[in-house]
C-alpha cells in the first residue's frame, strides 16, 4: 500500500507541475532543468551526508 500511495503521489505532482491546465489553475509552472539538477544534486549531498554519519556510528560502536 506504502508503494501504491507513493506511486499515486508522484504521477499526481507531475500532474500538477506540467499539465497546461493545471498550471492555469494553480497559476504555477514548470521547473527548469538547471533548477530539477540543483534540486537532486542537493538530495545527493543529503543521502551521501546521511549515510556516511551512519557508517560512521556503525564502525565507533562496534
Amino acid at each position: 500500500m506504502v508503494v501504491l500511495g507513493v506511486g499515486l503521489s508522484l504521477i499526481l505532482q507531475t500532474m500538477f507541475t506540467y499539465t497546461p491546465m493545471m498550471q492555469l489553475v494553480f497559476q504555477s509552472g514548470a521547473i527548469s532543468a538547471a533548477d530539477l539538477g540543483a534540486v537532486l544534486l542537493k538530495g545527493l549531498g543529503m543521502l551521501l551526508i546521511l549515510e556516511t554519519e551512519k557508517a560512521l556510528r556503525r564502525w565507533l560502536q562496534s
